[in-house]
């Protein structure tokens, strides 16, 4: 698998949930509400499952309210994502699922 697609926002499904964990302690909560407004049911369910129950509701909140944003503005939020993973990803912290 080569880099570019490696590092698709879907492709988070493909990592363990300690992983999930890592990156979402290293995000901002607008940048993965953004994130999921283009994101896959699978990534969702990926997404929440590694959440804290009581900050669900709140990601949920943000999703709604950031629905009408512009495609620019998700694939930005994905794309400081990313960069947390593939920081992560350069420093050994990442594994597959």
């Amino acid at each position: 698998m080569n880099k570019e697609f490696e590092f698709e926002f879907d492709n988070l499904v493909a990592i363990n949930d300690r992983s999930i964990q890592k990156i979402m302690k290293e995000i901002d909560a607008n940048d993965l509400a953004l994130a999921l407004n283009a994101a896959s049911d699978e990534v969702h369910e990926k997404i929440f499952r590694n959440m804290a129950d009581h900050a669900i509701p709140l990601i949920k909140d943000l999703i709604h309210n950031l629905s009408r944003t512009p495609l620019e503005e998700i694939v930005a939020g994905q794309d400081r994502i990313l960069a947390v993973w593939r920081s992560l990803e350069e420093a050994g912290e990442i594994e597959k699922a």
